[in-house]
């Protein structure tokens, strides 16, 4: 039992394995770089620099991992019948993670250029459409998931698992008032400034766990355990976009105000759009016109 997953995990191995042999051959055959092993006087001080801002950096992707996890943890203590529920219903989730990341990542070169060549303006700039296109493009999704998600859903995994389209519009939405300050975390790190970021995001875990627990009891007497994680999460979720955008605003000098109007204008046209899409749905009757088979 389980020898496929040894495979998979040798597999996955020996392809990064082949690809770092493939990187070091175009380092050193073709781009010329060169590797020296010899001391210098400011190692020390360079190697500590590195470690406290790799340990802050590590802290922060646990810690992010950690809060992804804790529902499932919660719910695999307290009701093991809903996890599966439960992850179904995030599913989506990473799916819109995935989908803003894409696009964020792709300005991290020129958010370190600009803040090592002091260029505020040009952060502030980056920042703001960055935080415009994404929440721009997870504001349609995530409504248009809310538009015709109920049939997806049906489709999908069958008609007696409809609760997991409700469950999944809480956690979806907050992705769009959160991702700014998530890409916001690039710039924290090319200024050095991230560790306070560490304790915020160690924080909302705290907070997850402690309200998820509590509210995972309480809603047991009703049989709508999941509901208990959702809260805890959307809580944890907005403490910390609030405490992100108090410290970039505090800190960083970053100003808010045109992201935080960009967003409410994405969502609420977004909304319009999944408005005028429901009543479209219901004029045609989709449920009847659909020719979607489950199988």
């Amino acid at each position: 039992a389980g020898a496929k997953s040894v495979e998979l995990c040798f597999a996955g191995l020996c392809i990064e394995f082949v690809f770092h042999i493939a990187n070091f051959i175009y380092m050193f055959f073709v781009l010329k770089q060169k590797a020296s092993f010899k001391r210098h006087p400011g190692d020390k001080k360079l190697l500590l620099e590195i470690l406290v801002f790799s340990i802050f950096s590590f802290l922060v992707t646990v810690t992010v991992s950690l809060n992804t996890a804790t529902d499932k943890i919660v719910l695999g203590f307290l009701s093991k019948d809903s996890v599966t529920t439960y992850t179904l219903s995030v599913i989506f989730n990473s799916y819109l993670v995935t989908a803003a990341s894409t696009i964020s990542v792709l300005f991290d070169p020129k958010i370190n250029e600009s803040v090592i060549n002091n260029r505020d303006e040009e952060v502030q700039n980056v920042f703001d459409v960055v935080s415009f296109i994404c929440t721009f493009i997870l504001s349609f999704i995530v409504f248009g998931f809310i538009s015709c998600g109920k049939t997806f859903i049906s489709a999908w995994i069958g008609e007696g698992n409809k609760e997991v389209f409700y469950y999944s519009i809480p956690i979806m939405f907050c992705n769009i008032l959160i991702y700014p300050q998530t890409f916001s975390l690039q710039i924290q790190r090319a200024h050095n400034k991230h560790k306070v970021s560490a304790i915020i995001y160690a924080s909302s875990f705290i907070i997850n766990i402690v309200i998820s627990i509590v509210l995972c009891i309480l809603f047991m007497k009703f049989n709508v355990p999941i509901w208990g994680c959702i809260i805890g999460t959307v809580v944890s979720y907005l403490a910390e976009t609030i405490a992100m955008s108090l410290y970039n605003s505090k800190v960083l000098k970053l100003k808010q105000g045109k992201m935080w109007f960009q967003t409410f204008i994405n969502i609420c046209v977004s909304a319009i759009a999944a408005g005028a899409t429901m009543a479209l749905f219901n004029f045609i009757n989709l449920n009847e016109n659909t020719y979607v088979v489950q199988t």
